[in-house]
């Protein structure tokens, strides 16, 4: 739907989506608001993934009153965003969708989330925080990234840049 974030070069890191995937057969709930696009930061959250920040960032929720608080009302923040956003596109949704379709996208956090203390994807925590600067996780993430030695939020010479479709020029 839109670009929630570009890098310097242009390119975007973050896109907001639609809340509701239409099809011929059905219409069904698509619970990523923020998809993380940027190839370069993809890279740099699966390292941390695979280096066991979901498993760290479980532990610091079980144990950090604060955090967990804040996690969860950035998930409860989500959950509203995704549903105004849905508002605002079709004010008549609700009647589309069966109950429990509406309570996902109502209530669930990041991701679909149900259970709002939860971890399962550094990616969309990460998309959520580049677009609204209100995702713990995604804080920490970022932080780990932008630390000393780590890769940072943009690539030093943006390629993904140079793969970039050229829209067509009009016509004089």
């Amino acid at each position: 739907m839109a670009v929630a974030r570009r890098c310097r070069f242009g390119q975007p890191q973050a896109l907001v989506t639609s809340a509701l995937r239409e099809s011929a057969a059905a219409i069904a709930p698509f619970p990523t608001l923020f998809w993380l696009t940027c190839p370069h930061i993809r890279e740099a959250v699966g390292a941390l993934e695979n280096g066991g920040m979901i498993g760290r960032m479980r532990e610091k929720l079980r144990r950090d009153e604060e955090f967990r608080t804040d996690y969860v009302n950035a998930n409860r923040d989500y959950a509203h965003r995704r549903e105004a956003i849905l508002e605002q596109l079709d004010s008549a949704w609700r009647e589309k969708v069966s109950a429990d379709m509406a309570g996902v996208i109502t209530h669930a956090g990041v991701g679909g989330l149900v259970n709002l203390e939860g971890v399962k994807c550094i990616h969309m925590h990460v998309a959520h925080w580049l677009a609204t600067e209100d995702n713990p996780i995604g804080r920490e993430a970022v932080a780990t990234m932008c630390g000393d030695g780590g890769p940072g939020l943009e690539c030093h010479d943006g390629r993904c840049a140079r793969h970039r479709v050229k829209e067509p020029r009009a016509t004089e």
